[in-house]
Parts: structure tokens; C-alpha cells; sequence
């Protein structure tokens, strides 16, 4: 029903709004209801129910229907059947996901209500249609220079679904200005820690594997394609950056005391396969204590290697790493201490005293998305589209505060009043 005319005067309805448009990135919704009054009455028990014409298969947990969080009046309601609607204001948990707002089939979504209660008129009502329902993502890079031993690429862009399988990318190699795919990297990739503002998103690609090391080696065919799809949208396409050689840099080095044979060693990338060489060093010279070849697995912030015998004594030790066949450029030494508390007490001295011999880099690191510190300044949305430089965790750039998960919505779309 289009009016509160067609209501019966002991009835509850939701009046029809199908023409009313609806957005993601938005939250709420005006809802207009019929014969509000009757739901004050002391035995009355309503609920508000709110469902999608079009299923969003790529959201396989239902964590995108919209979640009622409060439902609120926004004037003083009518207490009599005078056939004039109640305006309620209806605040969702979540904003509404792009995956919702984009076409199904040439279909555009349709958000829908129902109301259930003693004298509710059952039956979804239309309350609102989204827009703009045809929809092509953009994609961007975030860093112009990719690491060879990323296990992460931030991305930016337009239209991401805060679920990463709604979110589908090809990633192919080729020259700086490739339109199309013709070697294929990885495909069936998620972006996931995906935050919006509007229609402007960032987030991050997860690499199945590591690139390739021939890739940070090849200045013809270094750089990435990508190609997105949201919610079975068409593709969005661009290269996203070149890739790079690792910095084999090592960071710091855990593990170093007497009667211990496992070091933790930290490098500033970190790739699939590492060589490390350690020596002792004799005041001059430095003598060759062993060559290990380490598979550190994807998103390892750390590299373990086991030694073939504990340390014995607080020699001054060298350790040197190669990554991709590059080699590192500073040398890394360290003193064995007497016991595990010793080195925590004086290697956290050490570590404080060494002169830094690098700069904080932004480009996309092999370690996991949480160790990584990035900040982000809009620039100018209106001018630019979207401007960047991630300093510590997105989302707090967006609301000052985490904004609550999709991830964790519950998957009940009920509320009782």
C-alpha cells in the first residue's frame, strides 16, 4: 500500500516507498508506518524485519543484510486512526555495503520491510530502491612500488564490498601501460580490511603465494595489472604498481644467548625463501659458521632458524641475508649473551643506541597487514577523487574510531520495540 488509506484503521502497516533512493555508504532509513498507536498498547510486541529482492551469493554468511540497531520517532506520532503515517527514523547497524547497492542481473536491489506483531499486516513492503544500481569499481595503487616478497598490496578505489569474496581480483604482469592480461599471476584473489567514505575505499589484495622473483628482475614486465569485479560487477582495470627487489635489510635478531639454538630473526621484507650466513667474528676476520636456506611461509613477520649447535660462549657473531638474489647492503652483528634475560635487558639497550641505517618504507611489505604502520590524509576527494598516505590504521583516519565489523554482524535482522 502507497497510503495509510488502504490500512485498516486496527491494523498495523509499513506504507510502500519503493521510489525512494537508497545509497551505500548510508545507515538509515525513514520508514513510514501505519496506526503507530496501536503498538503502545501494553500487550503489544513489534518487530521490524528487513530483507534484499536480490540475494547476494558472494556474501555465503548473510553478513550484509541490513541489521536493525534502533527505531526511533522522529515527531510526535499520531494517536488515532487519522490515516496519516508515523515517520520513524531507522538507524542499521552497518552502512549499507556496495555489494548490496550494485545491480543483480541487470536488477536493481530493493530494500524491504516487514513488521510483525498482534495486529501487523504481514508481507515484505518496498521502502526503498538503490542507486546508482549499475556500477563499475575502480582500482588504483596505493604505492607505485611494489615488494617482490609482498604477501599484501594496498589498493585504492571505488565501490568495495567490506566482504572480501565479494571482492574478486586477477593480478597479471606485463608493461607500465598494459590494458589487458597476458601473463597471469594470480587469480581469485580477495581484498579484504576494506574501509569506505562514500563511494572511496581502500583495501588491501591477499596474495595466494609470493610473486615471483624474475618479476623484481625484468624492466619490461615488471609491472601489475589488476583487474576487480564486485558482486559480479564488470571489471574495474589498472596497474597498480612495478615490482621491486627486496630490501634484505635485517632488522633485529632474537635468540641470541648462551644454550640457545633457534635464532628469530626479523628482515625488513620477508619472502618465501631466504638465505642466511652466519660467522663468528675474530677481530678482523670473520669465520664461517654456516649457510641456512630458510622457507618462511606467507605473512611470517619473523624468520626462525635452527642452529646445528647452541651457542656456548659470548662470542661476537655476523649475519648476513639474501633475498631474490639480493644481498644486504649493512651488515648485522651481535654479542651472545650469558642468558635469556640479558639479552631482553641489554639487547633492548643495544637496540636503542644503534643508529638507524633506514627509512620507514610504505611500499606494499611481505608482512601481515597488522604489523604494518600507515597513515592516511585525505588530500582532496573533490579534486583529486580520492588522496592518501596511510600513518596508522585506517580506519581511524575515516571515524576517529573503528567502525564495528561486518565481519562480526549478527546474522538476525530483528528489531523489537
Amino acid at each position: 500500500m502507497n497510503s495509510c488509506e488502504a490500512c485498516s484503521p486496527d491494523s498495523v502497516c509499513i506504507a510502500e516507498q519503493r521510489n525512494r533512493a537508497l545509497y551505500a555508504g548510508n545507515n538509515s532509513i525513514e520508514v513510514n508506518v501505519c496506526n503507530w498507536w496501536l503498538t503502545s498498547a501494553p500487550s503489544a510486541a513489534y518487530r521490524f524485519q528487513f530483507s534484499l529482492t536480490n540475494a547476494i551469493t558472494c556474501d555465503n554468511m548473510n553478513v550484509l543484510n541490513p541489521v536493525v540497531d534502533s527505531i526511533v520517532a522522529k515527531s510526535e506520532c499520531p494517536e488515532s486512526g487519522d490515516n496519516m503515517p508515523c515517520k520513524l527514523d531507522v538507524i542499521f547497524r552497518d552502512h549499507f555495503d556496495w555489494a548490496i547497492a550494485i545491480q543483480t542481473r541487470g536488477k536493481a536491489n530493493v530494500l524491504l520491510a516487514t513488521v510483525v506483531g498482534p495486529k501487523a499486516v504481514n508481507g515484505a513492503v518496498p521502502v526503498g530502491t538503490f542507486f546508482p544500481a549499475a556500477i563499475t569499481p575502480s582500482i588504483s595503487p596505493f604505492d607505485d612500488l611494489i615488494s617482490v616478497c609482498s604477501s599484501r598490496i594496498a589498493i585504492m578505489g571505488t565501490h568495495f564490498s567490506q566482504v572480501p569474496s565479494c571482492n574478486t581480483v586477477q593480478l597479471c604482469s606485463g608493461a607500465a601501460d598494459a590494458k589487458e592480461c597476458s601473463d597471469l599471476i594470480q587469480n581469485g584473489l580477495n581484498v579484504s580490511s576494506v574501509v569506505c567514505k562514500g563511494e572511496y575505499c581502500l583495501g588491501d589484495i591477499v596474495l595466494r603465494d609470493h610473486i615471483a622473483c624474475m618479476l623484481s628482475k625484468s624492466k619490461e614486465k615488471n609491472a601489475i595489472l589488476a583487474a576487480l569485479w564486485v558482486a559480479g560487477t564488470s571489471a574495474g582495470k589498472a596497474v597498480i604498481g612495478s615490482v621491486i627487489p627486496p630490501t634484505a635489510e635485517i632488522i633485529a635478531v632474537r635468540g641470541a644467548y648462551i644454550g640457545s639454538s633457534k635464532l628469530a630473526v626479523e628482515t625488513k621484507d620477508v619472502c618465501a625463501t631466504e638465505k642466511f650466513s652466519l660467522s663468528k667474528v675474530s677481530g678482523t676476520r670473520l669465520e664461517p659458521v654456516h649457510s641456512f636456506n630458510v622457507m618462511t611461509g606467507k605473512g611470517t613477520a619473523e624468520t626462525g632458524i635452527i642452529l646445528s649447535d647452541a651457542f656456548d660462549g659470548q662470542e661476537e657473531y655476523q649475519l648476513d641475508t639474501s633475498q631474490c638474489g639480493v644481498k644486504s647492503a649493512a651488515l648485522y652483528k651481535f654479542k651472545v649473551r650469558k642468558s635469556k634475560e640479558e639479552e631482553a635487558t641489554e639487547g633492548s639497550r643495544d637496540a636503542t643506541l644503534r643508529p638507524s641505517t633506514t627509512k620507514l618504507s610504505t611500499q606494499s611489505s611481505g608482512t601481515s597487514s597488522s604489523g604494518w604502520i600507515i597513515g592516511l590524509i585525505v588530500i582532496s576527494i573533490a579534486v583529486a577523487g580520492f588522496g592518501a598516505d596511510w600513518w596508522y590504521h585506517r580506519r581511524k583516519y575515516l571515524w576517529g574510531n573503528p567502525e564495528p565489523s561486518t565481519s562480526a554482524m549478527p546474522y538476525s535482522s530483528d528489531s523489537t520495540l
